[in-house]
């Protein structure tokens, strides 16, 4: 008889560098959080892959959802979400993420300053849950690809990042690929400093988040969680 897959845990996975743990800082509070995905493989495998890397409490915390929808009609589906949690009989979400790509979409900076004030709106009120866009300008993939190098060189396409990523991992890079996430584990602390970096490089009050790029936000979100695998 063929033996059952066995559901990994936080056993499996080796603890936090010191490194890491200095970049990403104090264990907060267990939360509920959903993440809302733009696409329907590639950021939710990401994210499932790191959730299950997660202590088991924080795994049943954490309510992934991948879409397949534009960047304004994703912030409206999102919020269906959390008002259908109400009726669920479950506990109220305290952090929603929004977690998308600039591609082509015009309305791109408009999502993210409704998020935004959103996410205003919730702190001067108090009243969870709070809101957040993990954005990529150009693509998702810019967060794969910094693992292994740095993108000060300026703005790439995304048919560039997977040409680059297929280099570097020695093998085509695809989308559905659940067993990346290993791959890219040992190079997480290079990945987390070179995001940072970009981000830090743009003046936040005049350069619009469109102009960005490349640069993305998907880090501040993998840190959040992260800081639970302490």
């Amino acid at each position: 008889m063929k033996a059952k897959a066995r559901r990994l845990s936080e056993k499996d996975f080796p603890p936090l560098s010191p490194t890491t743990r200095r970049l990403i800082g104090k264990r907060p509070p267990r939360r509920h959080f959903l993440i809302v995905c733009e696409g329907e493989v590639t950021e939710p495998a990401y994210f499932e892959e790191l959730r299950n890397r997660l202590p088991p409490e924080m795994v049943e915390r954490i309510v992934l959802q991948g879409v397949g929808r534009g960047t304004t009609q994703l912030l409206k589906e999102t919020e269906a979400l959390v008002e259908r949690r109400k009726y669920d009989n479950k506990p109220p979400y305290y952090y929603v993420w929004l977690v998308f790509d600039k591609d082509d979409f015009p309305d791109f900076d408009k999502t993210i300053h409704a998020i935004e004030d959103k996410n205003a709106a919730a702190k001067a009120s108090k009243t969870p849950p709070y809101w957040f866009a993990a954005w990529s300008n150009e693509a998702f993939e810019l967060w794969y690809l910094l693992h292994f190098q740095d993108a000060s060189g300026g703005a790439l396409r995304r048919s560039q990042y997977c040409e680059r990523l297929s280099q570097w991992l020695n093998r085509p890079y695809k989308k559905n690929d659940h067993a990346l996430f290993q791959l890219l584990e040992d190079h997480m602390v290079g990945a987390i400093q070179r995001a940072d970096s970009l981000l830090a490089k743009y003046d936040h009050t005049t350069i619009p988040y469109s102009q960005r790029n490349p640069a993305t936000n998907v880090v501040t979100l993998v840190k959040e969680l992260l800081r639970y695998r302490q």
